[in-house]
C-alpha cells in the first residue's frame, strides 16, 4: 500500500467561536435547567470540557481548598483547579452530578445560545465555545501560555497557542507602543 506524499503547506485549522464575558451572562440568563448552568459555569470559569462537566461529583470539591479535581480528563489525567468564582456551595453542592448526557448539553447549549440571540451573531458557537472563551479570558488577564496550558490539560504546548491567535490583543497593543510610536 502506497502513502501519497502531502504537498505544499498545510491548510491553517479556522479560529474557533469563543463565548466572551458578556455572552457567558447572557447564555446563563437564557438558561432554564440549573445543571445546564452548572455545566455552563465549569465550562466558562474553569475551562473543563463537556465531558468533564458531566463527570463531576461532589467528591470532587475540595471546599476546604476551594478546589476540585478533573478526574481522568481527556488523556486519563488527573487535574486539580480552583472552583468558579460564582459556584456558592450551600446551592450548588445538591446538583452534583451533573445528570444530563453530552447531547442534552449540548442541545440546552444551543437553545440557550438561540434564545440569548448569539446562534445568530455567531452562528458555529457550541458548548466547547465556553472552554475557547476561559482560554481567551485568561489571556487577556495576563496568564502565561504555559500556566493556561496547565489549567486547561493540555500535553502539547501548541494546542494551548492556538488561542493566541484567538486573542491578539497582545501583538496590536506591543504594535502601538513600539512600533507607532516610532512612525509618529
Amino acid at each position: 500500500m502506497q502513502h501519497k506524499r502531502r504537498t505544499g503547506k498545510r491548510k491553517a485549522k479556522p479560529i474557533p467561536e469563543h463565548v466572551t464575558e458578556r455572552e457567558y451572562l447572557g447564555l446563563l440568563r437564557a438558561t432554564p435547567g440549573i445543571h445546564h448552568k452548572l455545566a455552563m459555569m465549569f465550562a466558562f470559569e474553569c475551562g473543563l470540557r463537556i465531558s468533564e462537566c458531566i463527570k463531576l461529583k461532589p467528591e470532587d470539591i475540595d471546599l476546604e481548598n476551594n478546589t476540585f479535581m478533573v478526574k481522568e480528563g481527556k488523556g486519563k489525567k488527573d487535574r486539580v483547579l480552583p472552583l468558579p468564582f460564582s459556584f456558592q456551595p450551600d446551592y450548588h453542592m445538591q446538583f452534583l452530578p451533573i445528570a444530563c448526557s453530552k447531547r442534552a448539553m449540548e442541545t440546552a447549549f444551543t437553545k440557550a445560545a438561540l434564545n440569548s440571540g448569539l446562534k445568530e451573531k455567531k452562528p458555529k458557537i457550541c458548548f466547547h465555545s465556553l472552554r475557547h472563551g476561559y482560554a481567551v479570558y485568561c489571556l487577556d488577564h495576563g496568564m502565561t501560555l504555559q500556566q493556561i496550558q496547565i489549567l486547561m490539560g493540555h500535553e502539547d504546548i501548541q494546542t494551548t497557542q492556538h488561542y493566541a491567535r484567538m486573542n491578539p490583543r497582545d501583538a496590536l497593543d506591543a504594535w502601538r507602543t513600539k512600533v507607532a510610536q516610532d512612525g509618529s
